[in-house]
């Protein structure tokens, strides 16, 4: 019985890893929008594994690091690819004949996959100190979630004619109404990329989120967790699932400022030596 506890939690973290390698699958072959998707799974799955863990006592040294390789493939490896293969491959966006926008992109897309590394391996090595249930930048799992659906939003009220992704990928009610993105939109994406990665290894105090004493406070966070994993299995509304990532992204900048014990709250050197093994998802 203590063998398939474990097995519960890790067979999760395969089938992000799973999901991961279905995205870069599906964007190679130029199928963008099931790309992303698949991508997006991964963010569902990657709190499931954590949950399992604690639930049935099965946390282990070997599910942290099979944890790592999983979030550095969904969260790194997935979107850099989606990204990159969708922008230079569609001539419309100007990223696909030589000059400054490939250029741009393609060091954006190298820096990230180097950034989200770098913190993932900085967070296997140190945690913070303080008291303070919080993480030291962006944890990947949600600025990867954040990109990725703020990607599907720029398809879905995107110029069809630009993009070459039709209307009819996206079924369900449109939030933003009939606002289109423009074509020049796009080429801010490899900033938008490098700003993410920068947040990921900043020193940006974000909360993690669990219940609370107020019920109003529990209520919405609730809810919107029930919105994210029904909105992301059914592939439905992503502009909802972009809106609470960056919500999320604006109230980090909010606590880190307001509560005192984040600003107290000290990082360790990067370079302090060997810590107990943790899992990103549990502080």
């Amino acid at each position: 019985m203590r063998l398939w506890r474990f097995a519960v939690p890790n067979l999760i973290t395969a089938t992000s890893l799973t999901f991961a390698f279905l995205s870069v699958m599906n964007a190679i072959s130029g199928h963008t929008v099931p790309a992303a998707w698949f991508a997006l799974y991964c963010v569902l799955t990657d709190k499931l594994d954590g949950f399992a863990a604690r639930l049935l006592g099965a946390t282990s040294a070997f599910g942290v690091q099979f944890d790592s390789f999983a979030d550095f493939a969904s969260f790194g490896v997935a979107p850099a690819t989606l990204f990159y293969s969708y922008l230079s491959r569609n001539p419309a966006l100007g990223f696909q004949a030589p000059g400054p926008l490939r250029v741009t992109l393609q060091v954006a897309t190298v820096l990230y996959v180097l950034l989200v590394a770098f913190r993932l391996a900085r967070f296997n090595v140190s945690a913070p100190t303080g008291g303070t249930k919080l993480y030291f930048g962006v944890p990947t799992t949600q600025m990867g979630g954040t990109l990725l659906a703020l990607f599907v939003t720029f398809l879905k009220y995107g110029d069809p004619h630009a993009t070459g992704i039709g209307l009819d990928r996206f079924h369900g009610p449109h939030l933003l109404g009939h606002t289109q993105v423009p074509t020049e939109a796009w080429h801010y994406w490899p900033l938008i990329m490098l700003a993410g990665g920068a947040l990921m290894v900043s020193r940006l105090r974000v909360p993690k989120l669990g219940l609370t004493q107020n019920r109003v406070a529990n209520a919405i966070i609730v809810a919107n967790i029930l919105g994210v994993y029904g909105f992301g299995v059914i592939q439905w509304l992503p502009e909802y699932l972009a809106g609470v990532g960056l919500a999320y992204l604006g109230m980090s900048v909010i606590y880190g400022q307001v509560v005192q014990s984040a600003r107290e709250a000290t990082r360790p050197p990067l370079f302090a030596g060997p810590q107990p093994p943790h899992d990103e998802d549990e502080l």
